[in-house]
């Protein structure tokens, strides 16, 4: 980022805001008038439920210039990407659109655990090899590619598609520097991409209710979609996800609810997903939701489910979910749709189907 451009960074720890700020200008090369630092304790919440849009709110609040890049700790920045984002014609781009968000594509590395760093989770032996990760941090595109050939290097996150698989990094590799490339659409409500944006009134924060692991960016980057925001991705410049071990807010997150055996909670996901598309279909016919058209309840799958009912609040996941359900309706219900940049209508699957809610 270099040495010259102002920093908001705040620390979820006990120890002073001084002491902060004297380790990073000391370890990191920053300078004291580059930075702004700000901690919160760590006594403050309990230690499943990380602040994590708290911490995102209060740096925005400490934001000194007219543009902001966000990211969180564990992505590393490419070397030129400071350079790339003061080109004359992004400058231009985003001085003239106030609701223009500039997607920064995201990747990541493979855990590269060839050596002798072990440390103990959950009794378990995990290798967290730090020194053999950070020598393969790509900083380039020469870097980039070299991981890519090598299969080390993937955009972020396989595991959830959704979550940035609308950036489009097939074009990516052939965009010049600073040139941006409009996304035709989003494919999925979880998209979470990092982004370069305007600094000012109309930039909604955070929600802080989401705590912890799951959906706490991707309802802010609905929120930007939904006020007009328009999405487009920059060429050059990259993120890449540091390969760290599972926080104790992931590991809270995959843990499924406490009366569900795996086969039961698959079941359960199938038969929801079942009742969803046969609503939407009612729905879709304007036929009543409540009665066939002999009078009867058209309850016989509930009764089935309710053999076995899942208390899906009994997990963390479930608990986001409902949180999630509930802040998309205020959403939907309190701000208008001014999108610029729309759901594509092809979509490959169902944002909803893996919701942990009961959908009665």
């Amino acid at each position: 980022w270099g040495s010259e451009y102002p920093i908001s960074i705040v620390v979820y720890t006990n120890e002073t805001q001084q002491y902060v700020h004297n380790i990073l200008v000391q370890d990191c090369q920053c300078t004291p008038e580059q930075l702004t630092v700000q901690v919160l304790s760590t006594s403050t919440y309990p230690p499943t439920e990380y602040p994590v849009n708290v911490l995102r709110n209060m740096a925005l609040s400490k934001i000194q210039t007219s543009h902001l890049f966000y990211t969180d700790i564990d992505f590393w920045l490419s070397a030129d990407l400071q350079n790339v984002l003061g080109l004359p014609q992004i400058k231009q781009v985003l001085s003239e659109d106030a609701y223009k968000a500039v997607v920064i594509p995201a990747f990541q590395i493979y855990r590269q655990c060839h050596g002798n760093e072990l440390i103990t989770e959950d009794d378990e032996i995990v290798q967290q090899c730090d020194t053999e990760n950070i020598q393969r941090m790509p900083e380039t595109l020469r870097d980039m590619i070299v991981l890519m050939k090598e299969r080390q290097l993937t955009p972020f996150d396989p595991t959830n598609r959704g979550g940035h698989f609308s950036t489009r990094y097939a074009e990516w590799p052939q965009q010049q520097a600073g040139e941006l490339l409009d996304l035709p659409c989003i494919e999925s409500n979880r998209y979470e991409p990092y982004l370069v944006l305007r600094y000012c009134q109309q930039l909604p924060p955070f929600v802080e209710e989401f705590t912890g692991y799951g959906k706490n960016k991707m309802t802010w980057i609905m929120h930007l979609r939904r006020l007009g925001y328009q999405f487009t991705q920059l060429g050059i410049g990259f993120v890449c996800h540091y390969p760290h071990l599972d926080s104790p807010s992931r590991l809270e997150w995959n843990e499924k609810p406490k009366n569900a055996s795996p086969m039961e909670l698959q079941q359960e996901l199938i038969k929801q997903r079942k009742k969803q598309h046969s609503l939407l279909r009612k729905q879709q016919s304007k036929k009543d939701n409540t009665q066939n058209h002999d009078g009867t309840n058209d309850h016989h799958d509930d009764q089935d489910t309710n053999k076995h009912k899942i208390n899906w609040e009994q997990s963390k996941r479930g608990r986001v979910d409902k949180l999630f359900v509930e802040y998309r309706h205020w959403l939907y219900t309190h701000v208008p749709d001014q999108a610029r940049t729309l759901m594509c209508k092809d979509r490959k699957e169902d944002d909803d189907w893996r919701l942990y809610i009961d959908r009665e």
